[in-house]
């Protein structure tokens, strides 16, 4: 199965990441970086990316789906 799932949002201000952050592969929908631009910038409460996961099962595939959701939380400090 495979699920698209959850989109970690931005905080309740705008933030921003540098323009050198690496994606996971297992993400998609991530912000473009315009050229000349040195940083991605992250507006308060918008969708930032779309975390996806595949498994054999439903069930798996939602609950990958959840840990990589918290794991992308973390990597983008969304849990401060």
């Amino acid at each position: 199965f495979r699920r698209r799932h959850h989109r970690p949002r931005g905080r309740d201000r705008s933030s921003s990441l540098p323009a050198t952050f690496e994606w996971p592969n297992w993400v998609m929908d991530v912000p473009q970086l315009a050229k000349q631009q040195k940083e991605i910038n992250i507006l308060a409460g918008e969708p930032i990316c779309t975390v996806s996961s595949q498994a054999d099962l439903a069930d798996q595939a939602q609950q990958l789906a959840y840990i990589r959701l918290e794991n992308m939380q973390k990597l983008l400090q969304l849990n401060d």
